[in-house]
């Protein structure tokens, strides 16, 4: 954090910046704690933990995935675990593709665009055996992830997802 984006912070969210910069410099054991404060209620600092846990790279890979799987209650904290496995300074993709397994098909649509925002050109096998998904929500996402990731593999993709009846 800058310190001029400090000055804009309340004295709580202070605090708890500097808490999180503490335990990311605990490395692999902060994570817990870390992951406990991406559903707090200050944007700043959950800007921050997620930050922090992308930074942890590999460390942090299987609790953000574990959140996404179990910890679907809260949206903020969703979000906060997609942006950190987007951002991720380890190699997440192969995790993250594994969430596409799902039988939920928010935890599919994470994947994807998790997927898709890191340009995977690895999931692209993965992403074209989801085109055909019965969930549209599901078909969205993948759709949106091959527009990120391009190339012309992605195009016939998308080809053959839009000439699919649903759309």
């Amino acid at each position: 954090m800058t310190p001029a984006s400090a000055l804009a912070l309340s004295a709580r969210d202070r605090a708890q910046v500097a808490e999180v910069h503490l335990l990311a410099s605990q490395g692999a054991l902060g994570v817990g704690a870390l992951i406990l404060q991406l559903s707090d209620a200050s944007w700043a600092v959950r800007r921050e933990v997620s930050a922090a846990l992308a930074q942890l790279g590999e460390a942090a890979v299987p609790a953000l995935c574990a959140t996404l799987l179990g910890q679907r209650d809260h949206e903020a904290r969703i979000a906060a675990a997609v942006e950190a496995l987007v951002a991720s300074t380890g190699s997440p993709d192969a995790a993250v593709m594994a969430l596409a397994g799902s039988p939920n098909p928010a935890v599919i649509c994470d994947a994807a665009q998790i997927l898709g925002r890191r340009r995977s050109t690895g999931a692209l096998t993965l992403l074209a055996s989801l085109v055909d998904h019965a969930d549209d929500n599901v078909v969205v996402s993948v759709i949106e992830a091959l527009g990120c990731i391009g190339g012309e593999v992605s195009v016939g993709l998308l080809i053959r997802a839009l000439s699919a009846d649903a759309f």
